[in-house]
């Protein structure tokens, strides 16, 4: 609950940026500057709220935009360019769900984190139009995509990435698993 902990550390490291978890991996990128971001997780319904996320950031133009995409206010709104977006009924039905159950909780979180970083004066995506203009073009520019894997498999997923982001030549820079161990059985 309080990554700008880590700011110093990740402050402009560029790179590939790769992790769960949802506002936390873009507040990361707030301060990391990646020039690509993988977001995954092994919860289909995770991956399908951070395409949501990806339509809210290409749509919206600033932060105060970006966060009333969650509101009640703009259900109708959001939930027509989610229709737009899904390629198939099934499709739909996994970006419904997404957005069903992840929207009042994101609204609430977004909202306490831009009055918690506005009042500790710390900029990030959701308090300075500079950094949400940033996160935004990388959504725009197709450099932000969104993968389900395993963690826990040796050669899968965080392999994979590895493999393909050494292919064109973008280090990872900047890894977070958030709490991922608590849902994997070390045995």
């Amino acid at each position: 609950d309080r990554p700008h902990f880590f700011r110093p550390t990740i402050d402009n490291v560029g790179g590939a940026l790769v992790g769960v978890g949802t506002d936390q991996l873009y507040m990361y990128a707030s301060w990391a500057r990646p020039s690509l971001i993988i977001p995954m997780d092994f919860d289909q319904v995770v991956v399908d709220l951070h395409r949501i996320y990806g339509l809210f950031f290409r749509v919206a133009d600033t932060p105060d935009d970006f966060i009333a995409m969650w509101s009640p206010k703009q259900r109708k709104k959001s939930s027509s360019l989610i229709e737009s977006a899904a390629t198939s009924p099934e499709d739909l039905k996994a970006l419904r769900r997404a957005y069903k159950h992840g929207q009042v909780a994101v609204y609430a979180r977004l909202r306490r984190l831009r009055r918690e970083y506005r009042k500790a004066k710390i900029p990030c995506f959701l308090t300075d139009g500079e950094t949400y203009t940033y996160l935004a073009t990388l959504f725009r520019e197709g450099r932000v995509h969104m993968l389900r894997g395993d963690l826990t498999v040796a050669d899968g997923a965080l392999a994979g990435i590895g493999a393909a982001l050494r292919k064109i030549g973008v280090p990872i820079s900047l890894i977070y698993l958030s709490n991922a161990e608590q849902y994997f059985e070390f045995t």
